[in-house]
């Protein structure tokens, strides 16, 4: 027999799959086989649940065939999305591996959600609909983070809307995405005379998850972009004069389509 049948198989459900991305799944289902595996063991039981965990190096061992920056990219999506909720148990403060489960509530309620009600060009869509079905909200990491979660949702049914250093304030990101979506909210004044307009939280969510990745599926190819590879792209946006009526919002420059010919434009 072949011996490269011989290894030990990623499994994928393929609906799921199509609803959260195909990376997304992979690693979910994984996540979802260590925490049935030490529950079965007893190991890793901290707070009422089950958990993983692993630097990007040690998940790398297993899926060989991403980058370090491609795995935190995806788990980063996860995230975001909700469908894994994060921690750190490790008991030596120097050690910064995450510990990772799956959110069972939310993924359980996506699953009942029909693939055609799903906006699959917006993977965040289907969590804003989540928010009607009665869900108890993603547990957080700590009682001083669920306090002031608990303070930012509430001030966020006031405030729908948010400028992107209103969404830093309550927000982690770091400073290599600041400097991008910074650069390209300039290059919009710049260019529009006025400022961008306000965006929802879960957008600005969806576009600070995927600002340096970028995945043609047509070809086969996916790209981890730098710090410069992105502002390279956004003057080629800015550049470009585009069929029909466009505002060069940040959310046209994100499209699919736009950020690989983008990607192209300055790489190959």
């Amino acid at each position: 027999m072949c011996e490269s049948f011989n290894e030990f198989p990623l499994l994928l459900r393929p609906q799921l799959a199509v609803k959260i991305g195909l990376n997304e799944a992979i690693i979910l289902q994984q996540i979802y086989y260590w925490n049935e595996l030490n529950k079965k063991t007893g190991k890793n039981y901290k707070v009422g649940y089950y958990w993983t965990y692993n630097s990007y190096e040690e998940w790398k061992e297993q899926f060989p065939f991403w980058s370090t920056s491609t795995i935190k990219r995806i788990m980063e999506s996860l995230e975001v999305k909700k469908l894994i909720v994060t921690g750190n148990y490790n008991k030596l403060k120097i050690d910064r591996r995450k510990w990772y489960r799956v959110n069972y509530p939310v993924l359980e309620a996506l699953e009942k959600i029909p693939l055609d009600q799903i906006d699959l060009t917006n993977l965040a869509s289907w969590y804003d609909h989540l928010s009607t079905l009665n869900l108890p909200l993603p547990e957080t990491k700590s009682k001083n983070t669920s306090r002031t979660n608990n303070k930012e949702n509430g001030a966020m049914k006031h405030r729908p809307m948010l400028s992107f250093h209103e969404f830093i304030q309550n927000h982690s990101v770091d400073d290599r995405t600041i400097n991008v979506i910074q650069c390209y909210l300039t290059k919009f004044k710049e260019h529009r005379k006025k400022e961008h307009r306000n965006l929802k939280t879960k957008q600005w969510e969806e576009i600070v998850s995927n600002m340096f990745y970028v995945i043609d599926e047509h070809n086969g190819q996916d790209f981890d972009l730098s710090e410069l590879d992105v502002v390279n792209m956004i003057h080629k946006h800015f550049e470009t004069k585009y069929y029909g009526k466009c505002d060069y919002n940040i959310l046209h420059f994100m499209n699919h389509r736009i950020r690989v010919k983008r990607t192209y434009e300055v790489i190959v």
